[in-house]
């Protein structure tokens, strides 16, 4: 468990770091609330006896979550018909 807090760590900061508005960051913390939704769930149902693949997912789930998120992210969003910046702010009229 402290390995994937790890991961996040780093995860976090690197994408905190890229410079394109913001984008990477929001991926990131979609993959970080689906990992911990993943997590519990393996903890609700199987915590006395983890598979093996469960103790991966806990690990190392978030890399590739985060890769289909940033793949498969945009797709979604436009299906939904949710334009890709809604979180951009408005440019300030009359200042």
């Amino acid at each position: 468990m402290l390995t994937g807090i790890k991961a996040q760590a780093i995860l976090l900061v690197l994408t905190a770091l890229i410079l394109d508005g913001g984008h990477s960051l929001r991926a990131f913390s979609v993959a970080l609330l689906c990992q911990w939704a993943t997590v519990f769930l393996i903890l609700l149902r199987r915590s006395k006896s983890p598979t093996k693949l469960d103790l991966q997912v806990v690990r190392y789930g978030i890399l590739p979550l985060l890769l289909a998120v940033v793949i498969f992210g945009p797709t979604i969003l436009t299906m939904l018909g949710i334009s890709q910046g809604v979180f951009i702010a408005p440019p300030v009229e009359g200042s």
